[in-house]
């Protein structure tokens, strides 16, 4: 009776991570790194830019108030 492995022995060697491959999956993770910082500056740009837009419609907003209490009532 012969043993039979479920795991040929030359599946288990290709599993193996080569050199090349491991570099390609540096680069890889190197680029989502990368893409990933830009879009959270991208974010941060985008808050404070909303923030600005919150801050001056706030002014806008407590100088029509302003002038609106300046104006006499009839």
């Amino acid at each position: 009776m012969t043993a039979v492995t479920l795991y040929p022995r030359a599946a288990i060697q290709s599993l193996r991570i080569t050199p090349s491959e491991r570099f390609a999956l540096r680069a890889a993770d190197a680029l989502a790194a990368y893409i990933h910082r830009r879009a959270m500056r991208r974010d941060a740009r985008l808050l404070a830019d909303l923030e600005r837009e919150r801050l001056l419609g706030e002014s806008r907003l407590a100088a029509m108030r302003a002038m609106a209490r300046d104006v006499p009532r009839l």
